[in-house]
């Protein structure tokens, strides 16, 4: 039999002192790095989303350049005798410092904001600041005075009162100019199919050749979503009478025989030429070759918060979805496929997912 291990009594003694020492009296916190704070502030975000609370972010920038070595010093030392042991900042340009504050609601960093004006106008220092504030509620924007968001822009509203989504991802210049290329020599190529599809549409129902519907993409920001017409022309009247069928939980609504599809909307569908239109969308920069697939707005804005970070890159016309998933494939997983490819973009993946997805429209898989 093992007999248990233990240090002699002084010498847990001594550790405790030096353990309560270090965090009392130890050395000051200095300046993180912009990636240790980047982490830190979606390690936050990530904590709100679970547990519905509130933090905010701090952006301070110096009036003085000439003199920002010096500020910045003092910056410290009042950072370090006024900030909470759970507060992080870091030097995140020459002149403007980030400062992360946990479970602080906007009002509580204004605050703080305040004293820290007042504190470095003692020592001759002078800063502009702004308070970011994550999660946001768009009905409090009245009482926001010099708070920006950290949150997507809901409801209706011209482009530029939207207010910019820090955590968006610019798309790479590299998938940008694929998109143009590949969009645009494939419209060229696909013009005899959108000819014959076309006319197709048009004499084997009444409508128009065309069906467009306004979804939610980059940032919140909506766009009219092209694809040829699958159903028939009162199909959206006719779909709130058809939810129950739905065989997707979650907002989202799909029906795998759905009784509203034309002839040669059956077709169309299965084929996934009806979707061959969103290519003009990928050239005018309102989709990608390879990202989420955009949602309906009524159905994107009933998503739960970290559901909606889907937002935060170019919806696409495939995505890992339309591979491995299908209708009986849990909303909640769908928009977790979502977030796994935006954690995994790059070169290979988009061609892995492309091969993929030509792969599944040949074999007829049932995904999307």
């Amino acid at each position: 039999m093992i007999e248990k291990q233990t240090l002699p009594k002084s010498h847990l003694d001594e550790s405790m002192r030096r353990l309560l020492w270090n965090g009392k009296n130890g050395k000051l916190r200095n300046w993180l790095s912009v990636d240790e704070l980047s982490h830190i502030v979606m390690r936050e975000r990530d904590r709100a989303d679970r547990r519905d609370i509130e933090f905010s972010v701090l952006l301070i920038r110096l009036n003085a350049p000439e003199q920002c070595e010096a500020n910045l010093a003092g910056l410290l030392e009042i950072f370090n005798s006024r900030l909470r042991i759970t507060d992080d900042f870091a030097r995140i340009a020459p002149d403007a410092v980030g400062v992360v504050l946990p479970d602080t609601p906007a009002d509580g960093a204004c605050a703080l904001a305040s004293q820290l004006q007042a504190l470095s106008r003692a020592r001759g220092i002078e800063f502009n600041h702004q308070v970011y504030v994550y999660p946001f509620d768009d009905d409090d924007t009245d009482d926001m005075n010099g708070v920006d968001v950290l949150n997507y822009h809901r409801g209706p509203t011209t482009q530029q009162e939207i207010k910019p989504l820090l955590f968006c991802q610019a798309a790479p210049l590299w998938k940008r100019a694929i998109d143009i290329v590949v969009a645009l020599v494939s419209l060229i190529l696909l013009l005899p199919l959108f000819v014959v599809t076309a006319v197709l549409v048009k004499c084997t129902s009444r409508g128009t050749i065309f069906f467009t519907q306004v979804r939610e993409g980059f940032a919140g920001q909506r766009f009219k979503m092209y694809k040829f017409r699958t159903m028939r022309p009162d199909a959206e009247k006719l779909k709130e009478g058809l939810r129950h069928l739905s065989e997707q939980d979650g907002p989202a609504f799909k029906i795998e025989n759905d009784p509203r599809l034309t002839v040669i909307g059956k077709f169309l569908r299965r084929t996934c030429i009806d979707e061959l239109p969103q290519l003009v969308n990928v050239l005018r920069g309102e989709m990608t070759l390879v990202g989420p697939r955009p949602l309906p707005v009524n159905e994107s804005l009933a998503c739960a918060r970290w559901q909606r970070r889907r937002l935060e890159v170019l919806p696409g016309l495939t995505c890992i979805w339309q591979i491995e998933g299908n209708r009986k494939t849990p909303f909640s997983e769908w928009m977790r496929m979502d977030l796994r490819y935006m954690r995994k973009i790059g070169f290979w993946t988009d061609l892995r997912l492309v091969l993929r997805t030509i792969v599944t429209v040949f074999f007829r898989r049932k995904s999307a």
